[in-house]
């Protein structure tokens, strides 16, 4: 066989191992590539789920923080335009089932102790989120 033949057989043979040996490593940047993907894919649900549960509650403990500023408000209505009596104890329920009960104490004449109970079933879970208040309420 011819030396220069048999030399250039011989490239041929060293370039398609190199050539191979590149392949192998281009399916394993490729494995590398895809699991990263996965993994980022996976952190990113993972992160929205945590953010959609954290604004339902904050948004729940808001909302019942302003269903007490309204009560307390419309038990100083009730106070001014009706009785003691028929004022005394109250139940509500809002919107997305808000359940709230109110309790009124006379400490003097025309002074008043409010307690205002709220509680609300969280929309993602079985927790129940709860707030109490007590108000002093002066009429003049």
């Amino acid at each position: 066989m011819n030396p220069a033949c048999a030399k250039q057989k011989q490239n041929i043979s060293n370039s398609y191992k190199k050539h191979k040996m590149r392949g192998g490593f281009y399916i394993v940047y490729a494995v590398l590539f895809i699991l990263s993907l996965g993994l980022a894919c996976a952190f990113y649900l993972s992160q929205s789920h945590h953010r959609s549960y954290t604004h339902s509650t904050l948004h729940a403990k808001i909302q019942l923080q302003l269903y007490t500023r309204s009560l307390a408000n419309m038990l100083t209505l009730c106070l001014k335009e009706r009785d003691f009596n028929s004022c005394k104890r109250q139940e509500f329920v809002f919107p997305q089932d808000y359940r709230f009960r109110t309790t009124l104490t006379e400490i003097a004449p025309q002074t008043f102790l409010l307690d205002i109970h709220g509680k609300v079933l969280h929309p993602s879970n079985a927790n129940t989120l709860r707030v109490s208040k007590r108000y002093v309420l002066l009429l003049p």
